[in-house]
């Protein structure tokens, strides 16, 4: 996984009405730690605790395929 795997992971989460809004900004405050913490060009791998914390929220049954289907009557 690197830098620019999680930002296009990130980008792809537009939750318009905020349902998933939780989810979203997780993984944006994940992204942002990253982008603070460490100073990895966008094409090298993740490493130590980032790495963790993005491999937890990529496992987490409520962020698994990365897409909540809603049925709306």
């Amino acid at each position: 996984m690197t830098k620019r795997n999680v930002s296009s992971v990130v980008a792809r989460l537009f939750d318009a009405l905020g349902i998933v809004n939780a989810i979203a900004v997780s993984a944006r405050i994940i992204f942002q730690n990253q982008c603070k913490m460490t100073r990895l060009d966008w094409d090298e791998e993740l490493t130590g605790e980032v790495r963790k914390q993005w491999k937890a929220w990529d496992q987490e049954p409520s962020t698994r395929g990365k897409c909540l289907c809603l049925n709306v009557c």
